[in-house]
């Protein structure tokens, strides 16, 4: 009992943070384009396929929460400075914004911008990047679905091979 109320006060700080968050115009302060050039990166680092993507679990609403509230003024800027990067190098391109383009388009903008981009956007891209895999990581299929979840994995075998 003891250890059920001591998980549900300290959970309690990130269902402020979360119900403060759904209030919010925008994570990153900025305007909705910012928002769907994320969707769309995120779209492309795990995509649809045999098993749901990071768009269908929620992973975007976990991004911009972790991005407002949970890295420092810098990340944020380098974020928002890499969204800005390859939103140019999309109209640059190809004439459209980023999510406006199709799927192979992205991949090769993405893959271009962590390549050619200044430290800065690479800094913005590999956190975006981690964040990303961390949140489709800990959401509910992954953790029930693809990797089988045990409350308490430390079960006794008894024929264990030893090689």
């Amino acid at each position: 009992m003891i250890r059920q109320i001591a998980v549900l006060t300290s959970g309690l700080p990130f269902l402020h943070s979360i119900l403060n968050a759904s209030v919010s115009v925008n994570a990153l302060s900025s305007p909705l384009i910012l928002s769907n050039t994320l969707d769309a990166m995120i779209d492309i680092i795990i995509p649809e396929g045999k098993t749901p993507g990071a768009v269908s679990l929620g992973v975007p609403e976990y991004v911009k929460i972790m991005l407002q509230d949970c890295v420092s003024k810098d990340q944020q800027s380098a974020a928002e400075t890499a969204l800005k990067y390859l939103e140019n190098q999309s109209i640059a391109a190809s004439g459209v914004s980023f999510a406006a383009c199709n799927a192979e388009q992205r991949t090769v903008l993405l893959k271009n911008a962590f390549i050619q981009g200044g430290n800065i956007e690479k800094d913005g891209l590999k956190l975006i990047k981690s964040l990303t895999v961390k949140g489709y990581q800990t959401s509910s299929h992954f953790m029930k679905q693809i990797i089988p979840y045990e409350m308490a994995p430390n079960r006794y075998i008894v024929c264990a091979p030893v090689n």
